[in-house]
């Protein structure tokens, strides 16, 4: 018995109702906190400067092969992200953005070293995938390929960073991508030696597959668009490692995985880098992951606005119809009843019920160990993926 060698996003109906909960959310946002036009700023010594910055991003949603799921071109929040980099000062002889039809393999391998090799000696790379990836379970090392327009053929994850590395002069690289096993760009980091003090962050961790919709690469626009939700600490500021806090938090409880952030101590990329200034203060109690009751049930729902102790949420998985105003006897933490370390369990993989161990649980999640496996294979999963053997109670 063995485990399959390709793992692909979720289906396009919880992408659909992702988007009509994001737009939920950017109403909210914007009738809460006093909005104002993200500009282009002088930046400060350890603030991240866009007129320096080079953009290679790729967004492969459309593939030659028919079976391979695909989603449709509008509304993609990638290209707002790149509109949002725009905004933010980057100059557009700096950006590469190359999507669908024309991201075959020859043609991303050599546009890459060819926009990689036009930063200067001071400048950052920034590096941006999103469509499908691909893990060789047939390996001991679980190589990870992101998959091209062509799909017969594989983008390898390793070459991606040994291309990065060749041909970029500059002193600063940050790798962001957001699809499945996307995490082993980190892998392949750690595994190499470099002159470049490269930073990662992406949506899923190594091991795990990630979410159909666009939740991560929205993170990043809202980061750039210096939205208050993810100013953590009311300072003004968001940083690095706030926008990695909030990606966490809001990937854990929204598509049930983990992200995969490392900076660098001690080099540009670090946790105390700022990334934008945040428009305005967050206003209360917006953004708060809670449960919210119906009909004696509970389900996952977040806070759009608040006003005379009430709270108007949005709930996970449904359309924006059905937001509503929730009274305090109606609402309560999001703290799930989790089993403990050690405590012996099945796992649900590909569609089959595999042995396993727990090892962790952190908000809201298990990280899982399988029977017969290496530890490259542990994973973070959902609470409805796990379940105590049948001879069990």
């Amino acid at each position: 018995m063995s485990k399959a060698s390709v793992g692909f996003a979720p289906g396009l109906l919880r992408r659909i109702l992702f988007r009509a909960i994001i737009s939920a959310v950017a109403v909210a946002v914007s009738l809460s906190v006093v909005q104002t036009e993200v500009a282009a700023q002088t930046p400060g010594n350890n603030e991240w400067d866009p007129k320096k910055t080079w953009i290679f991003a790729a967004g492969v949603i459309q593939f030659d092969d028919k079976d391979l799921q695909s989603w449709p071109d509008h509304n993609r929040i990638d290209d707002k992200m790149i509109q949002a980099y725009i905004r933010r000062g980057v100059p557009d002889d700096h950006i590469f953005y190359i999507k669908n039809k024309m991201a075959t393999k020859a043609n991303l391998e050599e546009k890459l070293a060819e926009h990689a090799k036009k930063a200067g000696k001071d400048d950052t790379f920034i590096f941006y995938y999103t469509g499908h990836g691909s893990r060789d379970y047939k390996q001991d090392s679980r190589p990870v390929n992101f998959m091209t327009y062509d799909t017969d053929s594989k983008w390898m994850v390793s070459d991606i960073v040994k291309t990065i590395q060749k041909n970029f002069t500059g002193n600063r690289v940050l790798l962001t991508a957001d699809c499945c096993y996307s995490g082993a760009i980190l892998e392949e980091v750690s595994r190499m030696s470099s002159r470049l003090p490269i930073a990662v962050f992406t949506s899923s961790r190594a091991s795990s597959t990630s979410t159909g919709a666009w939740t991560f690469t929205q993170i990043i626009t809202d980061a750039l668009n210096g939205s208050p939700l993810l100013d953590l600490n009311g300072d003004g500021n968001i940083t690095f490692q706030e926008m990695a806090n909030y990606a966490d938090e809001e990937m854990s409880f929204v598509e049930e995985q983990r992200v995969t952030y490392f900076p660098r101590p001690g080099s540009f990329f670090n946790k105390d880098l700022i990334f934008a200034k945040a428009t305005a203060k967050k206003a209360p109690r917006v953004g708060e992951r809670l449960e919210g009751e119906e009909n004696g049930k509970w389900y996952k729902i977040k806070v759009l606005d608040s006003k005379d102790n009430k709270v108007f949420v949005t709930w996970l998985g449904w359309a924006t119809t059905f937001d509503t105003w929730l009274t305090p006897e109606q609402i309560r933490p999001y703290k799930p009843v989790m089993m403990k370390n050690g405590t012996p369990i099945e796992i649900e993989w590909d569609k089959k019920w595999w042995k396993g161990s727990i090892v962790k649980n952190e908000m809201g999640l298990y990280f899982v160990h399988y029977d017969g496996y290496k530890d490259i294979d542990n994973e973070w999963v959902a609470l409805n993926r796990v379940r105590l053997p049948k001879n069990q109670d």
